[in-house]
């Protein structure tokens, strides 16, 4: 049934969203977009940087080498010049990520050679 089906469509926005904008709901793109606004004030944005360049500092301070300098995104460990005694064939930076999880509850990511594919033999 066309009519059915196209009063189902129209509903759909209420709580899945509409499916020609990627299925979000309403609320979620008004989310969205106040957070966009609001990432984009100067005060938030130093405020922001000067975060990450304060934990960078202490990483630092303590001996955990880091790329430098520290962005307004993100710290990235340098985890072969961390781990040094782990061969880049057994992913270094890996195993710092899920160590960081296990012992601490950190939740990070590995950038390098998993998420860009390298097998253990650098191909």
């Amino acid at each position: 049934d066309d009519a059915l089906s196209q009063r189902a469509k129209n509903i759909l926005i209420l709580s899945e969203g509409f499916p020609t904008y990627g299925g979000l709901a309403g609320y979620d793109m008004e989310a969205i977009a106040v957070g966009l606004k609001e990432v984009l004030h100067e005060d938030y944005l130093a405020y922001r940087i000067k975060s990450v360049e304060y934990l960078g500092n202490i990483l630092l301070e303590n001996g955990i080498p880091i790329v430098q300098p520290p962005g307004g995104h993100a710290i990235y460990i340098d985890a072969r010049a961390m781990l040094p005694h782990i061969p880049a064939s057994e992913y270094p930076a890996w195993a710092l990520s899920l160590a960081l999880y296990l012992v601490g509850g950190i939740r990070s990511v590995e950038i390098g050679s998993v998420m860009f594919g390298q097998q253990p033999d650098g191909s």
